[in-house]
């Protein structure tokens, strides 16, 4: 879609064009569609810095039929590249996606023809852009937790099935921690359900600060969270993990009350024919059995 943008753009005769996206509002164009010469850039730069930069700064098509002159932005960019002229169409709006470019070596005048045409390509990317977004904003929604922003069950029993795959063969294990809030109905009806709400928040983000970069952190419902631990290479690697965990003081919520609590965790290693279903089964039967002994957490056999 973007290569046939470029291509499009490079059709009125012009010795390049190009698409390049905003990766942040007011940042530089990183250029994902290129045709022509000279070479494509990695960037454009933002701002006045340059015309694809300018044009997305002020949401307005920018052409420049000569850079000798041009005082609204850089031509630095332009110069060295060889280029005299230039046109600059955004993509999107509220914020711009990016930016449509066609440059010519030579002066050159942009008919209403031309910067017609330009609108009519943008247009068409801009509806397919947003449909895009809209259809990965829905499937990270279905994949997320709403409150907490963790990956859901769904979404975890992927990884976990991932995980597992990836591990057979191996010298390394998945580890699945199980964790439940110990008497959180308790401050549910204590402190009523935004309190509660604050408390899983701020465990959630907590979880998230005693684990590796490689594990996974996902609430699997109400008070109930899953951490998966892929590429394991010991017991006492995963109950250190586990011993995090139970000595985490949870901070203040909204109003700025303090929340403290404690939780059970239920730790299960998968053996070699080990299944998503048996790996958090015998992770929730450890759970329980940390539950009623108070152990903080209990390793499934």
């Amino acid at each position: 879609m973007l290569a046939a943008a470029a291509d499009a753009a490079a059709l009125m005769g012009v010795n390049c064009a190009s698409v390049a996206r905003a990766d942040k509002p007011g940042g530089a164009l990183r250029v994902l569609a290129y045709r022509g010469q000279p070479p494509a850039p990695e960037t454009f730069t933002p701002g006045t810095e340059s015309q694809p930069g300018y044009a997305a700064a002020v949401d307005e098509i920018i052409t420049c039929p000569d850079r000798y002159g041009e005082h609204r932005f850089s031509t630095e960019a332009m110069n060295a590249r060889g280029l005299r002229s230039g046109v600059c169409v955004p993509i999107g709006a509220e914020p711009v996606w990016g930016v449509l470019t066609a440059h010519s070596a030579r002066p050159r005048e942009y008919a209403d023809r031309e910067l017609t045409f330009l609108r009519s390509v943008t247009a068409v990317l801009t509806a397919a852009i947003r449909r895009i977004e809209a259809e990965e904003a829905l499937r990270y929604q279905s994949l997320h937790d709403p409150l907490t922003g963790l990956p859901n069950r769904a979404l975890v029993h992927q990884q976990i099935d991932a995980a597992l795959d990836a591990a057979r063969g191996s010298q390394y294990r998945v580890a699945a921690l199980l964790i439940d809030v110990d008497e959180f109905k308790s401050l549910n009806d204590r402190l009523g359900h935004a309190v509660g709400d604050d408390a899983l928040i701020l465990l959630a983000e907590q979880l998230q600060s005693v684990v590796r970069p490689a594990d996974t952190v996902a609430r699997i419902g109400g008070d109930e969270f899953l951490i998966v631990c892929p590429q394991t290479t010991s017991v006492e690697e995963t109950i250190a993990t586990a011993t995090r965990i139970t000595e985490l003081q949870v901070g203040a919520d909204s109003v700025g009350r303090e929340l403290r609590f404690t939780a059970s965790v239920g730790i299960a290693l998968a053996g070699p024919q080990e299944t998503r279903q048996t790996l958090i089964r015998r992770a929730d039967a450890a759970m329980y059995h940390a539950k009623a002994t108070g152990s903080g957490y209990a390793l499934a056999p």
